[in-house]
């Protein structure tokens, strides 16, 4: 017998290692796709959509969409949402939103342009990826503080749990 299998056999209800690892797995998982979405945006604030040509304006829009998509499939992987229909349906409903609010999304970003340009800033696009990159790292930040929060939640939960079952074995 292996000493994996071994393990397996002999483990707890609640194995803490088990906990750790399932949380550290999604969460790097999550944290590189998230951080890879965060510097798309940032990436694509550099492009000034009104300036582009249809085609590559529908690209521009696409690829938000898709950042979008991929972000809220990241954050749809871990309890209670481990179903894939709802993983889907999340990214699909984040993709149609972007897709449907592009033209309003659009005439800001170009307000916004024109407002720096009229501060006298010569390179608008540079402020405005500047904005995208605090919000963006604000994010990840604010999800890994709630992920921390999250973590001991669970571990209370499962020290909880085993208590009772741990102290009833115990008296025997």
């Amino acid at each position: 017998m292996t000493d994996r299998a071994h393990d397996d056999l002999n483990r707890s209800p609640v194995d803490d290692d088990a906990v750790d690892d399932l949380f550290s797995r999604a969460e790097r998982r999550d944290r590189v796709v998230q951080l890879g979405v965060v510097l798309g945006y940032v990436g694509l604030s550099f492009v000034r959509p009104a300036s582009l040509a249809p085609v590559a304006r529908v690209a521009y829009h696409v690829t938000l969409a898709g950042l979008a998509a991929a972000g809220t499939a990241s954050g749809l992987t871990r309890e209670p949402f481990t179903d894939p229909k709802v993983t889907a349906g999340g990214a699909a409903g984040a993709a149609g939103v972007v897709i449907g609010f592009a033209r309003t999304t659009e005439a800001l970003d170009e307000r916004l342009h024109r407002s720096i340009e009229r501060l006298g800033v010569d390179r608008p696009r540079w402020i405005i990826a500047a904005l995208s990159l605090t919000v963006g790292v604000s994010s990840l930040v604010l999800e890994r503080v709630v992920t921390e929060r999250r973590r001991a939640l669970v571990e209370a939960e499962a020290a909880a749990a085993t208590a009772p079952a741990q102290s009833a074995s115990r008296s025997h």
